[in-house]
């Protein structure tokens, strides 16, 4: 895909967010179509969201696991992890731990912190808390709220004794302003709503 193609196809992508995020679900879901047909990976993640949720029509697993199987393809992390979910949701716990883990190794901060719940808890992947904790402060280093709000509690629980407490009080009193920059990345289209 040349340059000028990318630009155009992203440029697209941007005016069907705005739809999607103004209310005008159907016509975004036309300009997604379009843009998924075109094999353009943001595309095909969001067009399979929306098929999940039933947003502008019924719910349609397959559907969405089509589209996202196709993004995953491409190596599009977001794609991988949102196939990771329906995986789970769907209690294939291996596959969908699989696929966290490659959108996590492609630096998706989302699939990190999921990556670590699935360790807390044991679902698909053995029960570790510091494999889960080590998961955390992976997504937090990458600017993840949720996961810089487990990993201050973590510390003011004591994992780390007095100066742990200290540093989770600081993450603590951080969080809440973090949720800005969660707003700020959906619209940079790095999670959807």
């Amino acid at each position: 895909m040349s340059e000028g193609t990318a630009g155009v196809l992203e440029t697209q992508y941007t005016r069907a967010y705005k739809l999607f995020d103004a209310g005008e679900v159907e016509k975004a879901r036309d300009m997604l179509t379009a843009l998924a047909e075109q094999d353009y990976a943001p595309a095909q993640a969001f067009l399979g969201w929306l098929c999940q949720q039933g947003k502008g029509v019924g719910p349609d697993a397959r559907e969405a696991r089509r589209l996202y199987e196709a993004a995953a393809a491409s190596g599009y992390s977001p794609g991988e992890f949102y196939l990771g979910l329906l995986d789970l949701h769907e209690g294939r716990h291996g596959e969908g731990s699989e696929w966290l883990r490659k959108s996590a190794t492609h630096g998706y901060a989302p699939a990190w912190y999921r990556l670590g719940v699935l360790h807390a808890r044991g679902i698909g992947v053995p029960s570790d808390q510091n494999e889960a904790y080590r998961c955390w402060e992976k997504a937090a280093s990458l600017g993840h709220p949720f996961a810089q709000r487990m990993i201050a509690l973590r510390m003011l629980r004591g994992r780390s004794g007095a100066k742990g407490v200290l540093k989770g009080i600081w993450w603590f009193l951080r969080v809440p302003w973090l949720g800005a920059r969660l707003i700020r990345d959906r619209q940079r289209h790095l999670m959807y709503p």
